[in-house]
C-alpha cells in the first residue's frame, strides 16, 4: 500500500508546530507561516548541511555575508548578515529559501538584482550541469519542472541548452533597506560534497557598498532586538 501521501501530510503538520525561534533559528522579514521551512528542518537535521563547523565558519565572518548552497540553488544556511543580504528572498515562504525560484517567479526579483538577465543565466546554465551530473536528483527535477511550467524566461533559457560553471565574480543589488550594493563573491565547494558550496560576499574597502554592508549589519542587529527584549522581559 502507497502511504507516502499520509506520511508527507503528517511530516508538513509537525514540521507546522515548531517556530524559528524554538529551533534557535533566526527570523528575518515576514513569513506567512509560523512553522519551519522545509530547508530549516533539514539544516536542523543535519541532511542537507555538512559539518558543524561549517555554521561556525559563517558566524565568525559577522561582517561579510556567508551561505551555505547547495546544487538547487537551497539557502542551507547563513550567518545573521547574509540572511540580511537576502531578505527579500526570505520574506516570502513561497519561494522555499531558493534563490532560482525566487529568480524567476517572484516580481521583486528583477529590482533586487541589478543584472537579473546575467543571474537568470546563471542559474539556468548551472542548474543544467547539475541535472546531467545527477539526472536521478528528485527534488533537482521538480524544481526544474516547476519553473518551467510557471515561469516563461526560464523555459526560453532552458531551451538554449546553455551550461555554466558560477565560481566567483561582482554581484550588484538593489538592497530594499540600505540601497546599491555592489559586492565581490567567491563560491567554495566542500570536499566532502562537491554540490555544497560555502559563497562569501566582501565590499571593496572604503567604497559605498562597504557603507552599505555596515549600515546593513546595524538593520539585521536591530531586526533581532525586539525577540532578544521579549526574552529578557
Amino acid at each position: 500500500m502507497d502511504n507516502r501521501s499520509e506520511v508527507r501530510e503528517f511530516l508538513t503538520s509537525r514540521r507546522a508546530k515548531i517556530t524559528p525561534q524554538q529551533a534557535g533559528l533566526p527570523v528575518y522579514g515576514n513569513r506567512r507561516v509560523a512553522g519551519l521551512r522545509r530547508s530549516e528542518v533539514a539544516m536542523l537535521a543535519g541532511v542537507s548541511v555538512v559539518r558543524a563547523g561549517v555554521g561556525r565558519m559563517l558566524e565568525a565572518m559577522p561582517t561579510l555575508p556567508a551561505f551555505v548552497t547547495n546544487h538547487r540553488f537551497d539557502i542551507l544556511l547563513a550567518n545573521p548578515l547574509g540572511r540580511a543580504l537576502y531578505a527579500p528572498v526570505y520574506e516570502d515562504a513561497a519561494w522555499g529559501s531558493n534563490t532560482a525560484r525566487f529568480c524567476f517567479l517572484s516580481p521583486a526579483a528583477r529590482q533586487f538584482y541589478v543584472d537579473w538577465e546575467q543571474i537568470a543565466q546563471t542559474a539556468v546554465g548551472a542548474l543544467r550541469v547539475a541535472a546531467a551530473k545527477d539526472p536521478y536528483d528528485r527534488e533537482l527535477s521538480n524544481l526544474i519542472g516547476e519553473l518551467s511550467t510557471r515561469s516563461d524566461a526560464f523555459r526560453v533559457l532552458w531551451g538554449a541548452h546553455d551550461v555554466r560553471v558560477f565560481r566567483d565574480g561582482t554581484k550588484r543589488f538593489r538592497h530594499p533597506t540600505v540601497g546599491r550594493l555592489e559586492l565581490d563573491h567567491e563560491t567554495m565547494f566542500l570536499a566532502a560534497d562537491e554540490r555544497i558550496g560555502v559563497a562569501v560576499y566582501s565590499a571593496v574597502p572604503g567604497s559605498t557598498a562597504e557603507d552599505g554592508l555596515k549600515l546593513l549589519a546595524s538593520w539585521a542587529a536591530t531586526a533581532e532586538e525586539p525577540a532578544s527584549a521579549d526574552t529578557d522581559g
